[in-house]
């Protein structure tokens, strides 16, 4: 169903459209953010999703092709008007979704979280979600970093504008500069020439331009300057004009002007002394020109250089912190990739562990024909221990054998803990002769174990890689058949598959026995 229209709907498009970033081309800044997304959430699918009047647009994606849907369907439309992550674990369970053309069809979302886009005047712009096709739940540090991503998408947001803004303000100073040059080519200055024995000041159309006045309005003397300097630079400017009447020194004057409707002109005056036979300053020349649009776009630019200045440093700041964040949640992948692989009880590598390295080193052996065995063992009579003295005490019994085993193996060898009382050890480049070896040290090395309430023994059985094996599944297979065959000629022994082909030939097998 689609979304209510939030309360601030006007005023929030509005802050979107201010943004100008609707239908813009892919920028890199924005693609990390949503490629970081959907690799520490572990989804295939990542979005920066814009919510405009009636559609929701994708500033940047991962794994999805489409650039933008109705809004009606869009998930992140719900997602604006959450405070914090809008979290759908499984859309197939939820009313709201689960009719959704985008749950029903392509690209069958499943799960979805989206942390909304909020400027600092608190609008809800759109999301930074990420969406599987399978139902599933994020953790609290996913979420976390997500929400921090949320901030740097904002930020680069932000900042894009201010690049904006920055790029032209510099483009309005590089324009009110050539204006100025062209101004001053065509002769666009104020010419002034003030009389100082007599008080007489005289200025050409320009300057009353300049000034604001009429040759009905202008006074024609020193007061129709003075009165007009701003108050805060009236005394300095004053100051300059004396010092110049009494050296040599040519002036350069920069001043301010409040006009008799109130406008604050900035001018630029450079101004020659002239003086009598006897050094005297009898008389000053200058030209004045008009810098108001230039101080002006100076003071924009500094304002926008600042703003800019801020910008930089908080997204710094925020990925230091995503960076800290991004450690952590490798050290938890770590120790998450660690219990996937390892036996709980003994430490062990686990089943999920054998099957992917014994798949590795049979693809090895096919390809080079290189030798390959395997160990499978069963400590014998468990159930009847743990029946006699305890879960906990056949907890230790089998971190003992585990123990024992590691010590008994090479570093090369893989040992696992192969489920329930059973273990298996897989022998790189061992042959069936060097595979019973090792099972036998094995056998004995648990036999010969100090145990505390009653002697532990086990059983094994043995199979190696021949050219006609078909696959992995296979030796595990006829490792089982040995380790059966040992169990039922009484336990506490090594029996090799290959011994069971030797027997019924009537042959004499040196592959298994009890040493």
């Amino acid at each position: 169903m689609p979304a209510p229209i939030p309360t601030n709907e006007v005023l929030r498009l509005a802050a979107l459209n201010a943004y100008h970033i609707l239908d813009t081309p892919a920028e890199s800044a924005f693609d990390d953010i949503t490629w970081l997304a959907s690799t520490i959430c572990g989804t295939p699918i990542s979005l920066v999703s814009l919510i405009d009047e009636n559609r929701q647009w994708f500033k940047s994606s991962v794994g999805l092709e489409a650039k933008e849907t109705h809004r009606d369907l869009a998930f992140c439309a719900h997602a604006i008007l959450e405070e914090g992550v809008f979290l759908i674990p499984n859309t197939l369970e939820d009313v709201r979704f689960v009719n959704n053309a985008l749950v029903t069809g392509e690209p069958h979302i499943r799960f979805y979280a989206g942390m909304p886009l909020v400027t600092a005047s608190g609008y809800a712009l759109g999301t930074l979600c990420v969406i599987d096709r399978t139902p599933r739940n994020l953790t609290s540090q996913q979420i976390e970093a997500l929400r921090v991503l949320s901030q740097q998408v904002v930020a680069q947001m932000e900042l894009r504008t201010n690049v904006a803004v920055l790029k032209e303000v510099t483009e309005e100073t590089r324009v009110a500069n050539e204006r100025f040059r062209l101004a001053t080519e065509a002769g666009e200055l104020g010419v002034w020439d003030y009389d100082i024995v007599t008080n007489s000041l005289v200025w050409d159309a320009k300057m009353m331009q300049f000034y604001g006045v009429t040759p009905e309005t202008f006074s024609g003397d020193y007061r129709a300057w003075s009165e007009c300097l701003h108050p805060n630079d009236k005394v300095r400017t004053e100051a300059e004009l004396l010092k110049a009447m009494r050296s040599d020194m040519k002036l350069d004057l920069e001043f301010r002007i409040i006009l008799l409707d109130g406008e604050i002109r900035h001018l630029k005056s450079n101004v020659l002394v002239i003086r009598d036979k006897n050094g005297t300053a009898v008389r000053m020349i200058g030209l004045n020109h008009d810098i108001t649009e230039r101080k002006l776009a100076e003071h924009r630019l500094d304002m926008a250089t600042a703003q800019l200045e801020q910008q930089i440093l908080l997204v710094n700041a925020q990925s230091i912190v995503l960076e800290a964040h991004k450690c952590e949640l490798e050290k938890a992948n770590q120790i998450l990739t660690a219990l996937a692989i390892k036996d709980g009880l003994t430490g062990l590598n686990n089943h999920r562990a054998f099957q992917e390295r014994l798949a590795q080193e049979f693809e090895r052996s096919e390809r080079y024909q290189s030798p390959l065995s395997i160990i499978l063992l069963d400590v014998d009579n468990f159930k009847l221990y743990n029946d006699a003295f305890g879960h906990p005490e056949g907890d230790s019994v089998l971190r003992l054998v585990a123990q024992t085993l590691q010590e008994e193996a090479r570093s090369v060898d893989f040992v696992c803990r192969y489920g329930g009382e059973e273990f298996v050890i897989i022998l790189p480049d061992t042959d069936s002769k060097g595979a019973v070896f090792t099972a036998q040290r094995c056998r004995k090395a648990v036999e010969e174990q100090v145990w505390s309430l009653r002697p532990v023994t086990a059983s094994f059985g043995v199979s190696t890689f021949q050219p006609e094996t078909r696959s992995a599944q296979e030796l595990i297979y006829e490792a089982d058949k040995a380790l059966y065959v040992s169990k039922e000629e009484g336990r506490t022994r090594a029996t090799h598959f290959a011994a069971l082909f030797a027997r019924r030939s009537n042959t004499t097998p040196v592959l298994g026995s009890k040493m």
